[in-house]
């Protein structure tokens, strides 16, 4: 287990680990969604891709990534852990009314795939076809995941900080990666207060 990348936030702290770190942690069981529990009072068994949690928690919480986006969003007593995916943004993850609840004004971006290495098929364009996040190079074409959150977020929560790390996952070969090499490993993001 190494330690990635490590960020004081404006609330709390971020780190990556190569590897599940060996201290006390709650995990979600994730799965390209658009579900988001709330701790401590929901089931954490069941498959979510987010967690609420009260600010005055003292919980370490994770969320496991090899190329998708872990995003922690703050608002005035409440955050959100999420993981988020081609998927997760295409189901609009952020818009959960969880999320919307807390009033995020806050958000950073952790280590994920970026718009340059993030390379998609045509009919990749169905899933946002309303988006003018694409951009082609040398003949092939590429989406801004990032870019493409990051607008949801404004568009949905007025006036919200964000804060993209830009770390790629997949060009910085200390990270595990899914689209450099199928790897079944990952990153596990650390957020705690």
């Amino acid at each position: 287990m190494t330690l990635l990348f490590d960020k004081k936030l404006q609330t709390g702290y971020f780190k990556t680990y190569s590897d599940k770190p060996d201290f006390e942690l709650i995990s979600l069981n994730q799965t390209h969604s658009d579900n988001i529990l709330t701790y401590p009072h929901d089931d954490l068994s069941k498959e979510a891709d987010g967690i609420i949690f009260d600010l005055n928690e003292s919980i370490i919480f994770a969320i496991k990534t090899a190329d998708c986006m872990p995003i922690v969003l703050i608002g005035k007593n409440q955050g959100a852990f999420i993981h988020a995916g081609w998927r997760g943004v295409h189901n609009r993850i952020c818009f959960n009314q969880k999320i919307r609840n807390i009033e995020p004004t806050y958000a950073f971006i952790g280590p994920s795939i970026q718009k340059n290495s993030f390379q998609v098929s045509a009919d990749f364009r169905e899933n946002f076809p309303n988006s003018q996040n694409f951009h082609e190079n040398n003949g092939d074409l590429f989406f801004d995941l990032q870019k493409e959150i990051s607008m949801q977020l404004q568009e949905t929560y007025n006036g919200i900080n964000i804060d993209n790390c830009a770390e790629c996952t997949m060009q910085s070969k200390q990270y595990n990666s899914f689209r450099r090499d199928k790897t079944v490993k990952r990153n596990w993001n650390i957020f705690s207060i």
